[in-house]
């Protein structure tokens, strides 16, 4: 027995083209998802890509600020360096004793004043000793020794001038001879005495 389609074939061919033209719809929508969520995702990660870059950026920026604060620290202290050994090499060579007081009295600080800078050649046959004012020095001397009286407001005035001195390393060695109490205009101070030498070895038991 034969069926006989009585729909028209100019229906069955309009409801084809309408099939295949969803289906063409379909395919172009899931693309244009796909394309617009590729695009999401990459500039997503150009970013992410960008904070990365500008925090790498950063960082460098204050390892550098932080090394050119280490430079510029490390230049202070070799020019200080510096000073104090063309200081020491200019009283070692040719003495000027201006440059020592110079040295002391940078190192006093407010809670200190010198009393007495009194200095002694070392070596055979010198002559007594001779005050750090004096105009003429004697230059064959190599090595001297130097006696500093002064008063400190305190034992931790006196001790921090010692320290001073010892930090500027021009002197072989530093002894801190006494520090007493004695009256001083209308208080009591701090009496000291220092003896360093300069040019000479410290002394050793034997």
């Amino acid at each position: 027995m034969t069926s006989t389609n009585f729909i028209p074939s100019y229906r069955i061919a309009a409801r084809q083209r309408r099939v295949r033209l969803k289906w063409w719809v379909t395919v172009i929508a899931a693309s244009l998802v796909l394309e617009l969520a590729g695009i999401v995702c990459g500039y997503g990660l150009w970013c992410s890509g960008q904070i990365v870059l500008a925090n790498e950026q950063a960082k460098t920026a204050a390892t550098i600020q932080s090394a050119d604060r280490a430079i510029r620290m490390l230049q202070s202290e070799l020019a200080a360096q510096e000073a104090t050994l063309k200081a020491s090499q200019a009283i070692r060579s040719q003495p000027d004793w201006s440059v020592l007081l110079a040295l002391l009295a940078g190192n006093l600080g407010d809670g200190a004043v010198l009393k007495r800078c009194e200095l002694k050649p070392l070596r055979a046959g010198a002559a007594g000793p001779v005050t750090a004012a004096a105009s003429a020095a004697p230059a064959a001397a190599e090595a001297y020794s130097l006696k500093i009286t002064g008063y400190g407001q305190t034992v931790a005035d006196v001790l921090q001038f010692a320290q001073g001195l010892e930090n500027a390393a021009l002197f072989d060695q530093i002894r801190l001879v006494k520090t007493d109490p004695e009256p001083l205009l209308a208080g009591t101070a701090i009496a000291f005495e220092l003896e360093c030498s300069l040019g000479a070895k410290p002394e050793t038991g034997k």
